[in-house]
């Protein structure tokens, strides 16, 4: 079963997914063990009373 795309178009890849399941490729997957993705910065925000209140 070859059914892979290989785009970076957001658009493209909306209609491939639109029409295919994870589990279509489940024979593929593996456990990644190691770090993918490190952050390098984190942004910490506190919520205003505003943004908690139940007014909304």
């Amino acid at each position: 079963m070859n059914n892979q795309l290989n785009t970076d178009s957001i658009e493209e890849l909306a209609k491939f997914w639109d029409s295919h399941d994870l589990t279509d490729f489940e024979y593929q997957l593996r456990e990644v063990t190691d770090t993918v993705f490190e952050r390098t910065n984190v942004v910490q925000m506190q919520p205003t009373e505003e943004d908690i209140s139940d007014d909304k």
